[in-house]
């Protein structure tokens, strides 16, 4: 029974891998890569439910195994995290219909059972049986993040009494340690709470890409993981380097209010859900920012300026939140452009429904912009005679210098006891880098509508507000928009 079982799931394989894919065009493999990927959703699924039946019966342990996984990735010859990670799986669809369902029919895989499994426990506000089929529906997206995302706020409110006690475990259990090792290499190991992670994270991309763009002047190469290095060691310097009085970064707070989609929102820019508990104790030194979305007395922003700025700019950033491509990039918006939808050549205004964020190299490709127009006579000639005065050997990135002339002597204007030089106006003091307001240290949105324990997030919140800037304005959704 087992063979002919098998049989025909082995002659497709075989027929499967007998196909020649040089004579495949690209729409026939676009096709097979994605068919194989939910087939093999659905093969999972039935492994896990032979792996259920084989667990039960103990047959794992008539040759005095320990365990079904220690068994399984013996005879399957897989990592043994990886066959007790099966059996766990297995045992826990037998209790989640909605997502062995649609684990079968190849809607959701492995990963996104495992995501909603976690939430198979015992909460206060709610039950897993009455919510797994709204767990199951919020995993059929594209994108693996949001569904993530998704199940992280439905465990804030199924039990909103513990949710700032879950926080403030993760950020006891942060540590950082650094080991000397052989010829005196360290080694760095370090776990942050999610507040913390979001900070040191972003100002690790910011240097990193600046050494980047550095290293693209300079010719000179290094890999990602070299940069961080590098951006770590520049890090310290600065550290050492900073004036004790010097301005510190201060959180940004944007708090949301008067549309659906940003009902009960807690999290950093980068789209990492968070406590409201854990941002209590930065209230006293954040930024706050308030943007209401108010249909009845919408107010669209045009412009007839060339760039997204300012409050315009802000609320496209909150709206988007990462790059709206249509391959389906989430780049943050932090890392992305603000792009018209429609040409500026072409007549597209500068507005809140023009606008959408692209990163950078979605940003840069050439059909989404129109050739620039053809340069009148007299931008022509004015180009021309630029470029007659440009020394050439100038290196490439860097801006040529200003042409100086030697001024000429003028006897008449020689100051002597009878003619003095006229007093000079006193230059004020060149302005303290250390005074210079820096970048937030932390981006963060919340919403304004929790409910529950969250509440004192909400009433210190309300109590600053309104902040330094309130954005009033419309949840126009750009064509490509996803939520």
């Amino acid at each position: 029974m087992v063979a002919s079982t098998l049989a025909p799931l082995t002659t497709a394989i075989d027929a499967l891998l007998a196909v020649d894919t040089d004579l495949l065009d690209d729409t026939d493999i676009h096709t097979l890569v994605v068919a194989l990927g939910r087939q093999t959703a659905r093969l999972e699924a039935a492994h896990c439910r032979m792996i259920n039946r084989w667990d039960r019966r103990h047959v794992w342990a008539d040759n005095g195994s320990k365990s079904p996984g220690a068994r399984l990735a013996r005879q399957t010859r897989m990592r043994k995290s990886d066959a007790h990670r099966l059996v766990h799986r297995a045992r826990a669809l037998e209790a989640m219909p909605a997502a062995t369902k649609a684990y079968t029919a190849g809607e959701i895989t492995g990963a996104h059972v495992d995501l909603v499994a976690r939430c198979d426990r015992t909460w206060r506000n709610t039950t897993f049986a009455e919510s797994e089929a709204v767990l199951v529906d919020s995993c059929k997206t594209p994108w693996f993040d949001n569904a993530r995302r998704a199940i992280d706020y439905w465990k804030q409110l199924a039990d909103r009494d513990t949710c700032d006690d879950d926080a403030e475990l993760d950020r006891e259990g942060r540590h950082a340690s650094m080991a000397i090792g052989w010829r005196g290499v360290g080694v760095l190991n370090a776990v942050f709470d999610p507040v913390a992670a979001e900070t040191f994270r972003t100002e690790l991309d910011r240097l990193g890409e600046r050494l980047r763009l550095q290293d693209q002047h300079d010719g000179t190469v290094r890999t990602v993981q070299q940069r961080r290095c590098d951006a770590l060691v520049e890090m310290a310097t600065r550290s050492a380097s900073a004036p004790a009085g010097g301005l510190r970064p201060r959180p940004l707070f944007t708090v949301t209010i008067g549309i659906d989609p940003f009902n009960h929102l807690c999290e950093t820019a980068a789209g990492t859900v968070i406590a409201p508990g854990l941002l209590i104790p930065l209230l006293s030194d954040a930024d706050i920012e308030r943007i209401v979305y108010d249909p009845p007395n919408r107010t669209i922003e045009a412009s007839h300026r060339r760039t997204f700025t300012g409050a315009l700019r802000r609320i496209i950033e909150i709206r988007d939140r990462h790059c709206q491509h249509e391959s389906g990039c989430d780049i943050p918006a932090y890392r992305c452009d603000i792009d018209h939808i429609v040409p500026y050549s072409e007549g597209g205004i500068t507005s809140l429904c023009n606008g959408q964020l692209l990163c950078a190299t979605h940003n840069r490709i050439t059909k989404n912009h129109s050739p620039r127009p053809p340069l009148t006579k007299r931008q022509a000639t004015a180009n021309h005679s630029q470029s007659r005065s440009t020394p050439t050997n100038v290196p490439r990135g860097r801006p040529p210098p200003t042409p100086t002339r030697r001024p000429r002597y003028h006897p008449e204007r020689r100051h002597t006891p009878d003619n003095p030089r006229p007093a000079q106006p006193r230059r004020s003091a060149p302005p303290d880098p250390s005074a210079r307001a820096p970048a937030p240290a932390l981006r963060t949105l919340v919403a304004g509508c929790w409910q529950g324990n969250l509440s004192p997030l909400v009433a210190a919140v309300a109590a600053t507000c309104p902040g330094p800037l309130e954005i009033r304005g419309a949840l126009a959704p750009t064509p490509s928009a996803r939520r």
